[in-house]
């Protein structure tokens, strides 16, 4: 059976293909065609296909469409930086904790217990990807960046983007090639591509922001209800919001006897 990393590479390719938008019908039967006829979401721990994509939230997230539910992409999150400079080599070497499931920069750290470390890769294909994408290119700059692509230095090739007013296109270009390059990395040796992105920035909902400190529920004695508060966060929160709050084992134990 296929790894749940596998299943999330596989379903990021079916959004590319799809405009970044399936119908769960259709998607399950993709599934089902690409990896076993009798795919069931039980395999990988799931009740249903919905809970299964639910949990692949750095790939999409599921909404409710004019006649179906649907499996949306969501907006592609940037490596960390510290992931980023390892990679592409403008900054210090790291390594992925397959213990503690972090990232990990400090050599003398790593020396401790090499096993339980995987080095993050180089990423050294930039001469090809700056080749292909000005190759792409519908400019008269084009064969000059082709030229220069081919004789790859990243600050002379930059400097020539930069002059032709490129810069936008090529550093969207380069990222979505790194970003692919670390993915198929983690599926590779079954890392989780989370660990190695920044974290998504919450902004408020506009209720939220319209709201003002002297509307908040309070007790007798004027001080916020918190778990009022809570409540109603938690009512308005996505399903993958939820699965990311940390909730203690004790209060599940209390809610079974």
């Amino acid at each position: 059976m296929s790894s749940l990393l596998e299943l999330k590479a596989y379903l990021s390719n079916l959004l590319d293909e799809n405009q970044g938008r399936i119908l769960f019908a259709r998607m399950g039967s993709a599934l089902r065609n690409e990896f076993e006829k009798d795919f069931q979401p039980a395999n990988y721990g799931f009740d249903s296909l919905r809970s299964l994509a639910s949990a692949c939230g750095d790939v999409g997230e599921v909404r409710k469409g004019t006649h179906d539910l649907e499996f949306v992409r969501t907006r592609r999150r940037r490596l960390r930086s510290d992931c980023w400079k390892a990679v592409t080599g403008e900054g210090a070497q790291a390594w992925v904790d397959l213990a503690e499931r972090k990232l990990e920069s400090d050599t003398t750290v790593v020396e401790l217990e090499p096993e339980r470390y995987l080095v993050l890769p180089k990423f050294t294909t930039e001469a090809e990807v700056a080749e292909s994408w000005a190759e792409g290119l519908e400019s008269k700059a084009r064969d000059i960046l082709v030229d220069a692509a081919r004789e790859f230095e990243r600050g002379k090739f930059f400097a020539l983007v930069r002059e032709h007013g490129l810069v936008a296109e090529w550093r969207q270009a380069r990222s979505t090639a790194v970003f692919d390059f670390v993915q198929t990395w983690c599926t590779a040796h079954n890392v989780n591509t989370v660990l190695l992105l920044d974290s998504p920035q919450k902004t408020p909902s506009p209720k939220a922001r319209s709201v003002p400190v002297r509307a908040l529920p309070k007790r007798d004695h004027g001080e916020v209800d918190l778990r009022q508060l809570l409540h109603t966060a938690i009512e308005e929160m996505s399903l993958a919001e939820l699965e990311q709050i940390w909730i203690p084992l004790r209060f599940f134990k209390r809610r079974s006897n």
